[in-house]
């Protein structure tokens, strides 16, 4: 999943919540400390087009993988990442501190 040998691209929904995030839907340098080294991997693709808001894809060497989903779990909701979204990144990452604004309102909107 590095993408570092075949054309890759990650984005993200900038709709609802995460339309305040800067920038374009194509993820971009802005988002170096905060890119994962984890995909959540195996979702079908309906999951993918209405309950996935980030995600990555490796050309043609792998399915579409989630980088962030808000998926229906039983009454409620369960919001999954793998963004790094650690203290150290969110002690100083601007972006981050914003995202996590933008996944806390994603869950209670849900």
């Amino acid at each position: 999943w590095q993408g570092d040998w075949a054309n890759s691209f990650a984005w993200a929904k900038k709709q609802g919540p995460l339309a305040a995030i800067p920038g374009e839907p194509l993820l971009d340098m802005a988002w170096t400390a905060l890119m994962p080294d984890a995909v959540i991997a195996g979702l079908p693709s309906w999951v993918l087009r209405s309950h996935s808001w980030a995600g990555l894809a490796v050309g043609w060497v792998h399915k579409a993988v989630s980088l962030l989903s808000l998926l229906p779990y039983g009454k409620g909701h369960l919001l999954i990442t793998t963004f790094k979204l650690n203290d150290a990144t969110l002690a100083v990452d601007a972006l981050g501190q914003t995202l996590l604004a933008a996944m806390v309102t994603l869950l209670q909107a849900a």
